[in-house]
């Protein structure tokens, strides 16, 4: 198999494509590297290295780079495709992180959305990770003490408005925008689908993030995409505070500020 690896060296952070599509996706992703690793981002990246992989076969690859309780969740349940995937350090320093990109992704505009939204991941994991250890090392009761989980839904949210604000910008300058009713739809969709509470929570979160882009206030009154009744019944009746708590987190500072109410609002 012919692949094509190239090292990118941003000061003080190490990247390496990894391309095993022969596409030549580096002329888009470059740029996005650029746009992404500002000073403040190189400098909490410090010493750390990212690889970005682009497989032949996605899932393979996901399955390959995931944790052993990753891997049992998998063998259990399937594994779904998807534009990205993040992946928890698994070296016992936690310096390494990965991000694999279906490379159906760059058949459009989506992996504008896609890399700022795994990128966005490595910087909360980092944060984490530096502040209570790899959670891959935890056992789901530490976990909870350590608020892994209020933790995994607002990178969940903040990497997702992150995407969407990325791919929005790129969609304007040619007159096309993300239609929220059909995006209102399958996450009711995913939601039905989903087994558990937390893969629930994981697909609201990415629906509030959705709202939160568009950065309208009046758009919670349109039943079509903002279903207040079902997100009530589903959720419960605090679900507009949730949704005001992870907007009002920026970053992993506000995190640490707010996180002893997230466990309160989530109940666990």
């Amino acid at each position: 198999m012919f692949q094509r690896i190239k090292n990118l060296f941003i000061p003080s952070v190490q990247i390496k494509i990894s391309d095993e599509t022969n596409l030549n996706v580096e002329q888009y992703i470059n740029p996005l590297l650029e746009e992404f690793f500002t000073i403040e981002v190189r400098n909490k990246l410090r010493g750390k290295k990212v690889e970005i992989i682009i497989p032949i076969d996605y899932k393979n690859a996901v399955y390959k780079h995931s944790c052993n309780e990753e891997k049992a969740h998998y063998d259990a349940n399937g594994l779904s495709e998807s534009m990205g995937h993040f992946c928890i350090p698994l070296d016992s320093k936690s310096i390494e992180f990965r991000i694999i990109i279906n490379k159906s992704t760059f058949d459009e505009y989506q992996y504008f959305s896609t890399i700022f939204h795994e990128l966005t991941h490595v910087v909360d994991f980092n944060d984490y990770i530096s502040h209570y250890g790899n959670p891959v090392l935890m056992s789901r009761n530490t976990k909870h003490e350590n608020y892994y989980f209020d933790f995994y839904l607002w990178t969940e949210f903040n990497a997702k408005k992150t995407g969407i604000y990325r791919i929005q910008t790129e969609l304007e300058k040619n007159e096309r925008y993300l239609s929220l009713p059909v995006a209102t739809q399958n996450f009711i969709q995913d939601v039905e689908t989903a087994n558990g509470q937390l893969p629930q929570l994981y697909h609201l979160m990415h629906f509030f993030a959705r709202i939160s882009a568009q950065n309208n206030s009046l758009i919670k009154y349109d039943s079509q995409i903002y279903p207040i009744i079902y997100l009530n019944d589903k959720f419960g009746n605090n679900i507009e505070q949730i949704h005001n708590a992870m907007d009002n987190i920026k970053n992993f500072e506000d995190f640490q500020n707010d996180k002893n109410y997230l466990k309160y609002l989530f109940n666990w």
